[in-house]
């Protein structure tokens, strides 16, 4: 009797399931989203900090979904959760769990990250977990090959000049578990990886993306590896001094004092302050990678408010506003596709033609062919015609 009972359960859990399953598959995608989105903001809601728990809770719906399923979950939880604006460190974690959920299609998740989204964290984690299996390898033949021209694309993921740049600025970081942070060379990885086809335009973003990991470490494995290789705020001068001697080391050194930002991350956050950091001892070109990155920050550090970031560029140099605006526009843009429509309004707040059409000039150059067609086609776009 107690066969016939086991049978008789397992027979029926077999046919709940028959019934069951079909029912899940046949839920509206969309609710099963939105059903998803509103789980995560009652767990993280309840939390002191949310964007730390949507971190943690947002890559397990990869388990169950799509990369895309995902993404559209981050913007559910990002209209109604306005403390969760910057999302690349999410858009990261999701890029590493997708490859780790099947690293034989990584170059259609590179193609599947949408870009243009959370500052292309998903980008960052791809090419991370990536080359994260072949760290402990040597770094000859076929895989140094393969690593050092991941960033150029192929034929199944064709980069444009945005997702080249994030592409190499996380090459940068991620050279540094190859040498096991030493400097040096990583930053000679970084000029073998863009010695070949436009790579030499993208090298001062490799070595970017070295020093930045050093002075600003993301995850728990970073902060373990770079551990005591950062200087103390005031002694990041001779720190850096070091790297001159080595080949463009000009261009290493300003790259280097550019990324120490987070040591003067208070200085920084005033239009004074930002000047005084992007003046010292830099030459000229270094200044200006400076400035361009930093002002870029502007407009996340102010949620993207229009008046706050006009606010801040207002206090600027004359000379730089066009810039400030320009950049804080541009970190809007890739950040999210949303904020396309807030272009023409950024450009424009100061009230001075001759600010926005510098600052209409300096969107053009740093969008792609692609971009620009995507841009004129959207409302903010349209109106400039």
């Amino acid at each position: 009797m107690i066969w016939d009972y086991r049978k008789i359960t397992f027979i029926t859990s077999l046919a709940v399931l028959a019934f069951v399953l079909p029912m899940q598959k046949g839920i509206d995608p969309v609710k099963r989203r939105e059903s998803r989105a509103n789980r995560i903001l009652r767990t993280c809601t309840k939390t002191t900090y949310p964007p730390t728990c949507y971190n943690g809770e947002i890559p397990k719906t990869l388990s169950v979904g799509s990369l895309a399923d995902s993404f559209e979950i981050v913007k559910l939880i990002r209209e109604k959760d306005h403390t969760f604006l910057y999302c690349h460190d999410v858009a990261h974690l999701l890029g590493r769990a997708a490859v780790k959920k099947n690293r034989k299609e990584w170059r259609k998740t590179l193609a599947d990250c949408q870009f243009g989204t959370c500052a292309n964290g998903c980008l960052h984690g791809v090419v991370q977990e990536v080359v994260k299996e072949e760290i402990h390898a040597p770094l000859t033949g076929a895989a140094r090959q393969s690593l050092t021209t991941i960033c150029q694309g192929d034929s199944t993921w064709r980069p444009n000049i945005f997702e080249k740049s994030h592409c190499y600025m996380a090459m940068g970081s991620v050279f540094n578990y190859f040498t096991n942070a030493n400097i040096s060379a990583s930053l000679l990885l970084c000029d073998e990886a863009t010695t070949g086809g436009d790579g030499l335009a993208y090298a001062r973003l490799c070595y970017d993306g070295v020093f930045d990991q050093i002075f600003r470490p993301k995850e728990r494995e970073d902060a373990n590896l770079v551990r005591g290789k950062a200087p103390i705020k005031e002694a990041v001068r001779g720190f850096c001094d070091q790297f001159t001697s080595e080949s463009f080391g000009a261009l290493k050194q300003s790259s280097c004092l550019n990324e120490t930002w987070p040591l003067f991350r208070q200085e920084v956050s005033t239009p004074e302050g930002l000047e005084w950091f992007c003046s010292q001892g830099k030459d000229t070109e270094g200044a200006d990678a400076c400035y361009k990155v930093l002002f870029q920050r502007v407009a996340q550090n102010n949620n993207f408010d229009v008046s706050k970031i006009a606010d801040f560029c207002r206090h600027i140099s004359t000379s730089r506003q066009a810039l400030c605006l320009g950049a804080a526009a541009i970190n809007a843009m890739v950040t999210e596709k949303e904020y396309k429509i807030k272009v023409q309004d950024i450009c424009n707040v100061l009230d001075n033609p001759r600010v926005s059409q510098e600052c209409d000039s300096i969107i053009k150059q740093f969008m792609s062919a692609t971009q620009e067609e995507l841009f004129c086609a959207s409302p903010a776009g349209r109106s400039r015609k």
